[in-house]
């Protein structure tokens, strides 16, 4: 009777992994670090070069997945990124002001970052949950990282408030993620040994040379919509990873007041997820994903024009800052349902391309706010997202929406399926 109440349990101990990622890699890491490094070096293109290196060891993320499926290492991979995180908090408490761990410190975030987002998921999707049980573990763990990013703020903003130095935040942060690590090492063993083994199919898919599955990956609708991907990763990561910089920088925000409002939007994104699912179920993906844009490109538009003409507008600002983490919870559930749905790879091989492209545009996005921030200010960045999330807007109303409409009429044509 307990096993079968724990079955069907919504919420699992072990999701406080992503409690840890939304706390760590979105939370702590946002509001620490590119502070910290333009501090340390003076220049504000150094915190885009060390958030752009970050991103880019996390586009290893499917590989990371891909070895875990192979080696049947689901809980080591997400336990290592864990205890990562943690490590790599302490080396920059450690670190003092040495630029020369920098970047050392930033591929150990990215990788161990990557490593729990690409596998978290894989405990309930690769477990053979019936369909409903399945979707509510899923909200449940999306849910539980914008806590993480809620709990991340708020302890940051009570650290700054207190006067705490840089590195006793690090040391607070590193402290947070090895409790989360504690938590879910002895909670993970069951759930991993629930996984089902990938089937060759799903994970292999058919045979083809690798410049022939390019050009499948490419040269389709699925490979539009990674473009997408990218665009709205670049305009997104510019902003929330050049936030600290920014608030303080353009509108004159308290780094404590920063940090409070990103608990204001960790706290909003947990009934967002729930609102997310729901979009996705009534109006299905492109449309959910394009909703999602279109409150980003407000968003980043608000803060653009805010920051040009009423800098001094101090709630203004908060708020187009809000509406910019408001668009994430839609992007993020309804990425995976566009995905499988112009898919031409098989499931495994679609999840790792979703992930490289948003790796990629945060790459680009926090290499290029750097080089913004240092030649023309801190209100540039959100220029810049404005234009990389309207290219985005675009390609998805000429692009994707035109091929949407046509697969649903192919699908109204086509006989229903008898259930057995």
């Amino acid at each position: 009777m307990s096993n079968k109440g724990a079955q069907g349990r919504t919420f699992e101990p072990w999701m406080i992994s992503s409690l840890a990622l939304g706390a760590g890699f979105t939370g702590f890491v946002a509001l620490t670090i590119p502070p910290y490094v333009t501090k340390a070096t003076g220049e504000a293109s150094a915190a885009g070069i060390v958030l752009a290196v970050m991103s880019l060891t996390a586009a290893l993320g499917p590989v990371l997945g891909a070895l875990a499926d192979r080696y049947r290492a689901h809980r080591l991979a997400m336990c290592s990124g864990l205890l990562g995180m943690a490590v790599a908090f302490a080396a920059y408490g450690l670190s003092a002001r040495d630029e020369s761990v920098f970047a050392l410190n930033a591929i150990l975030m990215g990788v161990s970052g990557a490593a729990v987002a690409a596998v978290m998921p894989v405990f309930i999707v690769g477990a053979s949950l019936p369909p409903d049980l399945m979707v509510k573990r899923l909200t449940a763990m999306n849910v539980m990282e914008g806590v993480g990013l809620m709990v991340g703020g708020a302890l940051m903003g009570f650290a700054t408030e207190a006067g705490w130095s840089f590195a006793q935040r690090f040391w607070l942060a590193a402290g947070f993620l090895a409790v989360c690590f504690l938590t879910v090492v002895p909670t993970s063993a069951k759930p991993a040994a629930r996984i089902i083994p990938a089937t060759a199919a799903l994970v292999d898919g058919p045979p083809a040379g690798k410049g022939g599955r390019l050009r499948v990956v490419f040269f389709s609708v699925f490979g539009l919509f990674l473009a997408v991907r990218v665009l709205a990763a670049a305009s997104t990561n510019s902003v929330t990873g050049q936030i600290a910089n920014i608030m303080p920088s353009v509108f004159a925000i308290t780094p404590a007041g920063t940090d409070t409002a990103v608990a204001v939007a960790g706290f909003l994104s947990i009934g967002l997820y729930v609102a997310a699912g729901v979009l996705v179920a009534r109006r299905g993906g492109v449309e959910a994903y394009l909703a999602g844009t279109g409150v980003r490109l407000v968003g980043a538009l608000g803060l653009a024009l805010a920051g040009t003409f009423v800098p001094e507008q101090a709630m203004l600002s908060l708020l187009a800052m809000q509406i910019t983490y408001m668009a994430n919870p839609i992007m993020r559930l309804s990425a995976s349902d566009v995905g499988a749905r112009f898919a031409t790879v098989p499931v495994g091989q679609t999840n790792g391309w979703l992930i490289s492209g948003s790796s990629i545009g945060a790459f680009l996005g926090n290499l290029t706010a750097g080089a913004l921030a240092q030649a023309l200010g801190y209100n540039a960045i959100n220029w810049f997202s404005a234009v990389a999330m309207a290219a985005a807007v675009v390609l998805l109303v000429f692009g994707l929406m035109p091929a949407e409409m046509r697969k649903r009429r192919a699908e109204a044509l086509e006989p229903p399926t008898r259930d057995t």
